[in-house]
This record gives structure tokens, C-alpha cells and sequence, in this order.
């Protein structure tokens, strides 16, 4: 029998809203504001970059934030990167090849193709475990440090 934790809700301190008119309410020129324009997609970029770069270095804050690596793997763990994108390139080459070979012999069995993508990207499976894990542990830090209202 497993052992029941206490659960408990908490809230922040300070909780702000704001309320949004309907998309259908909005100008032609609201709608055409709400999207991102090329200029910001490429500043973005850079400040990604930047602060992959900054985490790499080991730094970990920048101008009064904690810097995190999450969702940055790629950009700082170059051989994790590495190997990521040459599981994505062997899996899409197998199931191609065996896409071609099905329909040269004029089958189709998904299935076949299924356990060829499967075996793989298995490997792949750890890792993404590993990076929920250290995910979770992030996310149980940042809700520990709101402070209880009661």
C-alpha cells in the first residue's frame, strides 16, 4: 500500500487578471498587430542565443534573473543535440527506405514501418525522461518559493 502525501493548494500572494475582448471585437489593425513581425522573431533568436550561451559558460543569472537551461538543451548540450538530430535523420531514412520497399512489393503493413521508427528513436525515450525529471524538479523549486497564504 503506497503512502498518501498531503496535498495542498496554495496561491500567489498577488493575482492580477485582465479582461479580453473577444477576437471577433478586435480592428483589422488589432489583429494585424497581435502577430509577431520578422524583426521580432530575429531578436528573439539572438536572446535565446545569448543566454544559451550564458548558461554554457556556467553563468546562472543575467541582469537579476536565474538563467535555465530548460528548453535550451539543444542550443547548450551540442552532443546531445547532435545526437538527436542523427536519430531524427536514421529514423526518417528507415521509414522511407521501408516505405519504398512496401511499395515495391506492393505492401502495406504500418506496422512493420511502426516498430522500424520505434527501435530507433527508443533510445530517445530515456532522455526525455530524464529532461521531465529535471523539469519537475525546476517546477517543484518555483512552487516551494511561493509563499503559503493562510
Amino acid at each position: 500500500m503506497s503512502e498518501e502525501r498531503e496535498r495542498k493548494v496554495r496561491f500567489h500572494g498577488r493575482v492580477q487578471f485582465k479582461t479580453i475582448r473577444h477576437v471577433a471585437d478586435f480592428t483589422d489593425d488589432e489583429i494585424q498587430e497581435g502577430w509577431y513581425r520578422k524583426k521580432d522573431f530575429m531578436r528573439m533568436s539572438e536572446e535565446v542565443g545569448e543566454i544559451a550561451q550564458l548558461v554554457a559558460q556556467g553563468k546562472e543569472t543575467h541582469n537579476g534573473e536565474e538563467l535555465s537551461i530548460r528548453g535550451l538543451e539543444h542550443l547548450v548540450e551540442e552532443d546531445v543535440a547532435d545526437y538527436r538530430a542523427e536519430k531524427m535523420i536514421a529514423s526518417i531514412d528507415a521509414v522511407l527506405d521501408e516505405q519504398d520497399e512496401q511499395r515495391d512489393e506492393d505492401i502495406d503493413d504500418p506496422d512493420v514501418i511502426a516498430q522500424i521508427y520505434t527501435e530507433i528513436v527508443t533510445p530517445l525515450l530515456r532522455e526525455a525522461y530524464l529532461v521531465g525529471l529535471r523539469d519537475a524538479k525546476e517546477a517543484q523549486l518555483a512552487a516551494e518559493s511561493i509563499p503559503d497564504l493562510v
